[in-house]
């Protein structure tokens, strides 16, 4: 599946992250963004979304993103979790709050099963 950067892409709808296999991670202040925290080890220099901002602290910093609005990432390497999942076989990590988690069912792992 083809993303944009800035969320969405091809099927996805606005809320989805821009790179896969972000993981959420909690709440996040870096600099002026106050919001979502995502490790993303695959994307160090390509934010999961627009305004996000890249980490300065700790030992992981440039792999850790705060985002100012509740995103979701679609993780490839788990979507066996959704597979038996009839319409809905991609898994996502979401923020709280995040608008792609509606239209997504609980895979009962910390994260969504999703059609896009």
């Amino acid at each position: 599946m083809s993303k944009s950067p800035g969320g969405g892409g091809a099927g996805a709808p606005a809320g989805v992250s821009a790179a896969d296999d972000c993981g959420y991670t909690d709440a996040c202040t870096e600099g002026s963004v106050t919001g979502h925290g995502f490790y993303c080890p695959h994307y160090a220099k390509v934010p999961p979304a627009t305004g996000c901002v890249l980490g300065t602290k700790g030992t992981l910093a440039n792999l850790h993103w705060c985002c100012p609005d509740p995103i979701c990432s679609h993780f490839k390497s788990t979507d066996y979790v959704c597979a038996n999942k009839a319409g809905q076989p991609h898994d996502y990590s979401c923020a709280p709050g995040a608008p792609a988690a509606a239209g997504c069912a609980d895979d009962g792992a910390a994260g969504f099963c999703c059609a896009f």
